[in-house]
This record gives structure tokens, sequence and C-alpha cells, in this order.
């Protein structure tokens, strides 16, 4: 049990959320937040954390294709660190996590339940984050082994 995690897609109107259940098995869509000032969306990004008693916060780093930093990029590594700051020593540790293609498996998702347009967009792709987080730190060794063959 890892304790519910959270994961931030940070943009420059947008914050996208998501958590993870305790198990670190699910990663649901929270919420979008619009960006106000630094120090407003770090408040609302703590107070979230409190409440639902996350224990580590991913945000997601979108590197270019080639692994190159984009500028994107650095935005969202100077708010991790702000983040992190503001979290102080006992908060939760803060992680980034490579993004690529995030966003462009979100907008799939919305597009195969019939949901067009940003809503929900930006939460999703924050989901889509986590998920792949969750997934890296499961590794092969969690994976149900595969059946025995029936001998006859």
């Amino acid at each position: 049990m890892i304790g519910p995690v959270m994961a931030l897609d940070v943009g420059e109107r947008r914050i996208g959320v998501a958590i993870s259940d305790a198990l670190g098995i699910l990663a649901t869509p929270v919420v979008t937040l619009k960006r106000r000032s630094l120090a407003r969306d770090l408040a609302a990004i703590m107070q979230l954390a409190r409440e639902r008693g996350v224990t580590r916060i991913i945000v997601g780093h979108p590197v270019h294709m080639d692994g190159s930093v984009s500028a994107q990029a650095r935005v969202s590594e100077r708010f991790a660190q702000r983040l992190a700051e503001a979290l102080g020593p006992d908060g939760p540790p803060v992680e980034l996590w490579d993004e690529r293609l995030s966003t462009q498996i979100a907008e799939e998702r919305l597009r195969a339940v019939g949901s067009s347009g940003r809503a929900g967009l930006d939460a999703t792709a924050a989901a889509v984050i986590l998920e792949e987080w969750l997934e890296a730190r499961r590794g092969p060794a969690l994976l149900p082994e595969p059946p025995e063959p029936d001998e006859e």
C-alpha cells in the first residue's frame, strides 16, 4: 500500500489534477484548476493533498519526443520546485515524470466516450500521467503469472 498519489498536468492556464486510490491501482481525474497566481495555485493543491491524504505528488514533465527539455518542461520544473518548498520537509515528496503524449492519449479517451472540448482534458491528462507512473512502479514482478498448461 503506497497511499494516495496525486498527479498534476501543469499548463499556462489550467492545472489538471488526478489522484490514485490508496493501493496505487486506479488513477482518477479529480479537478481542473484555473490558474490564478502561484500562491493561490499552490494553496489549492496543498489543500487537496491534505484532504485526500496524498503521500506523493507527481508533476508532469513535458519533454520533447527526443528527450530534450522543452520550455514548458522548465515551467513544470520550477512549479514542482516551488510546490516542494511550499510543502516543506514534512510534506509529500514531489517528483517530475515524463509526460510525453499524455494530452494526446487523454484527447483520444475523451473522444472515445463522446466528449469534446477542453472540459476534463487537463484532469484526464493528469490521470494518464499518474497511470504511467503507477504502472512503472508496479513493474513486471506484480503482473499475474500465466496459468500452467493443462496436462492430459
